[in-house]
């Protein structure tokens, strides 16, 4: 009868650790999630958008751009603060800064590190633009809800600001030889000509 006992009462104390082993699991487990939305909220909020971006090239996305710009492209290559958009007419150079929206982004993380040209600012984008000698369509911020667009040839890109050869621009003058330097901080975004990827060497 003794026997009996005792061994009744191991059973007893094995239910009892059984219960407490499925509670500890169960804390355990939701410390683990608690703890892994923790992480994730953590790494989201030293993501920025450029990164998200860098994870997204290759996609088609849609962008919202001052000035009342939309564009709907395929994300090409991406900057420290800028990114080429290929459309189905022609490429565009985007200033990051001036981007409202995005739709399309991948899920996947992005990429701890990118290539060296993810390092580059826009000056070294638009130096490469100025190789080409091509025309281009420059829209700049004027604060009112329409870009400015002034079509020209990008002559000269200096540390903050590049000097435009302007084809046309009413009722706005021009220095002595002909030239508007306009700052990066007025530029939204620069549109190619149609189907020659003037952008593609960015």
């Amino acid at each position: 009868m003794t026997e009996g006992c005792a061994y009744s009462e191991r059973m007893r104390w094995g239910s009892l650790f059984g219960d407490m082993e499925a509670q500890l699991a169960e804390a355990l487990r939701l410390e683990w999630e608690s703890g892994a939305a923790e992480r994730e909220r953590g790494e989201l909020a030293r993501i920025a958008l450029v990164d998200r971006l860098r994870g997204s090239e290759g996609n088609v996305v849609s962008l919202e751009l001052q000035g009342s710009l939309r564009l709907l492209g395929r994300l090409q290559r991406v900057g420290s603060d800028w990114l080429v958009l290929e459309e189905s007419a022609s490429d565009w150079l985007v200033a990051t800064r001036g981007i409202r929206t995005v739709s399309g982004l991948a899920q996947a993380a992005p990429p701890s590190e990118g290539p060296l040209w993810s390092r580059l600012g826009l000056a070294s984008a638009l130096r490469v633009v100025t190789r080409d000698r091509s025309s281009v369509r420059v829209f700049l911020e004027r604060g009112g809800p329409e870009a400015l667009v002034v079509p020209g040839i990008i002559a000269r890109v200096g540390a903050d600001f590049l000097e435009l050869r302007a084809e046309t621009l009413p009722g706005e003058p021009v220095g002595d030889q002909g030239l508007l330097a306009v700052s990066f901080a007025g530029v939204i975004a620069l549109q190619g000509g149609a189907g020659g990827g003037v952008f593609q060497g960015v």
